[in-house]
């Protein structure tokens, strides 16, 4: 598929590092009616605070997508080879009700971008400063997600030069690193389509579906009767109610996860959880580390950590970890592990 060349330009700080502020490079967009659209945005929202290697960016699949698309963060490497090397892709999902900037995110993509890795952080839609989903009574159930995921994937393998701006460098699709309800997506993602991705880490995940439909139910006693519940999410730096829809949640509900047995096992598998999660049950560790027996699987336990990886309330913070509005932070502790997972590889 050819690539339409619109503009080129010096690059100062939405495609270049620090170390390469100067360094001329080209910019490429697909035509919406040839394939994936990449957009870089030149006018960054306020309430995005990049570093001098992150550009915010649009990506549209117009099979699946009918406004802006998909909105994230790329963290370019601190280092890019000048020709005939392959970097490193690493992408990173988020949960429910959640956004592209939670927990970890951020300096995770920083630490990899450190270490040469080129990583992309999204919203799924519904979320962040993504595109809505059009009211048809399904959300953002887990075919939406699987189909963001496969824009990302086919962006990654199929047309790499729009993130690599041109040049003959190529990209290699490294990693998923997936937080609790986004890991779903990334398993039937990959057993589904036998997608070429070397690891794929669970972070925080549920193993169980009808223990949300459980947890559901005790929240909201009528939720399947009135096709759904009222539940809040960040939009555009906003937060504003939204209705979840039941088929939404029962997409999840019913996803199988025996089923992610099928999942290639040359593929390396990471499971990270909190020692003292408070979201899914505390089986889940356990229930994956048994489900993944016969796979390339390690399972890390983050001491003291909740589902998020914060500390609890009543914290000692014994260890002196940082506080984050006044949390005990174990993520970086938990981003420790990851990337010394991912780049022992």
């Amino acid at each position: 598929m050819k690539l339409k060349e619109v503009r080129e330009k010096i690059c100062v700080h939405q495609h270049c590092t620090s170390h390469q502020r100067l360094q001329r490079c080209k910019v490429y967009e697909m035509t919406e009616s040839r394939g994936i659209c990449y957009r870089v945005v030149n006018e960054i929202p306020s309430h995005l605070k990049l570093t001098d290697s992150e550009s915010f960016v649009y990506i549209k699949n117009p099979k699946y997508h009918i406004g802006e698309g998909i909105a994230g963060i790329l963290t370019l490497p601190q280092s890019i080879p000048n020709c005939n090397k392959t970097i490193k892709f690493v992408l990173l999902l988020h949960g429910m009700q959640s956004h592209k900037n939670a927990i970890y995110q951020p300096r995770l993509a920083k630490r990899l971008a450190q270490l040469g890795y080129m990583v992309l952080r999204i919203d799924f839609r519904n979320n962040g400063d993504s595109e809505s989903i059009v009211d048809d009574n399904k959300g953002r159930c887990l075919q939406r997600d699987l189909e963001d995921i496969e824009t990302i994937y086919d962006l990654v393998t199929r047309e790499s030069k729009l993130l690599l701006g041109g040049g003959e460098n190529e990209l290699s699709f490294d990693s998923i690193v997936s937080h609790s309800r986004g890991v779903i997506s990334m398993f039937e993602f990959v057993r589904t389509t036998k997608a070429c991705i070397r690891n794929l880490i669970n972070c925080s995940a549920r193993y169980e579906g009808l223990t949300l439909y459980d947890k559901l139910t005790k929240q909201h006693p009528n939720w399947i009767l009135d096709n759904g519940y009222e539940a809040t999410l960040l939009q555009h730096n906003k937060f504003v109610k939204q209705w979840i829809y039941k088929d939404e949640m029962l997409s999840f509900i019913n996803a199988s996860e025996d089923n992610f047995k099928q999942i290639d096992p040359q593929i390396n598998l990471l499971s990270c959880y909190g020692a003292l999660d408070d979201v899914v049950p505390q089986s889940a560790p356990s229930q994956f580390a048994t489900l993944f027996h016969d796979h390339h699987h390690k399972l890390v336990i983050i001491p003291n950590a909740n589902h998020n990886y914060y500390g609890h309330s009543n914290d000692p913070n014994i260890l002196f970890k940082p506080l984050n509005k006044g949390r005990v932070d174990y993520n970086d502790d938990l981003t420790s592990v990851l990337v010394s997972f991912i780049a022992a590889g």
